[in-house]
């Protein structure tokens, strides 16, 4: 890569886009938001971000686009409508899609970029806000090593991790293994210590116990302690898991 920063659009400062665009605008990229609500990228445009009135605004002249939105009907309308950014971007632009989304969907932007003399790839994320906030999120990629060796330096932004699943639409896919995953294992963590409340167990020593064989987890080591201290904040939306 040269020394000159690319230029980068980012579409969605949510709970987790605004962390992971200010990660982005910390490493000197040049930056460009756009969100529905405007209020909620204006932390982003104090520090220095270019504030657009339009998805396509935002990603005319930029280098590489990031959308982080909500749903894959969001998703589609973004880059698929007839004023979406595969028409509003430049040819040669990078779009990256990070949202957890539908990998048809992923593989249908990804065939559509291609006839357009666009890149686009699915990189859905996982760690959530703490991760995002902390850029150690791991990104899970629908691409080759090859693929994103443009953008790898802009991914380690606000990464830790990255795995490269090799083809459209596999890192949407895989992400959805790791929900399945974690989902259970949240469901695991709440009915173990709604049982251990109920038995009248000490709930600290029930977790460290569960903690020393195999039914420890990631819920049950991260999230647990939030959910006895009576923290329940949360960091992912239920209607995104179903």
């Amino acid at each position: 890569m040269t020394d000159k920063k690319q230029k980068v659009a980012f579409i969605g400062t949510g709970i987790m886009g605004a962390p992971i665009a200010g990660h982005i605008l910390d490493a000197g990229y040049p930056l460009t938001v756009y969100n529905r609500t405007q209020a909620k990228a204006s932390p982003l445009v104090e520090r220095g971000a270019t504030l657009a009135a339009t998805p396509a605004e935002a990603a005319a002249g930029a280098d590489v686009i990031f959308t982080m939105v909500g749903y894959p009907e969001d998703v589609e309308e973004l880059y698929l409508a007839g004023d979406g950014l595969l028409t509003a971007s430049k040819p040669g632009a990078i779009l990256i899609d990070l949202t957890t989304s539908a990998p048809s969907l992923a593989r249908d932007i990804a065939g559509a970029a291609a006839v357009s003399e666009r890149t686009a790839f699915d990189c859905p994320v996982t760690g959530g806000q703490a991760g995002a906030i902390a850029g150690t999120l791991t990104a899970i990629i629908g691409a080759t090593e090859r693929d994103i060796e443009p953008v790898r330096e802009l991914l380690s932004t606000f990464t830790s991790r990255i795995f490269c699943f090799g083809g459209a639409g596999k890192g949407q896919a895989a992400k959805l293994a790791n929900q399945v995953s974690l989902a259970a294992s949240m469901v695991g963590m709440a009915d173990a210590l709604s049982y251990a409340q109920q038995a009248g167990l000490d709930l600290e020593l029930t977790r460290d116990m569960i903690l020393t064989g195999t039914g420890k987890s990631g819920a049950m080591e991260q999230l647990a302690p939030k959910a006895l201290e009576g923290d329940w904040k949360p960091g992912f939306m239920v209607k995104h898991f179903i």
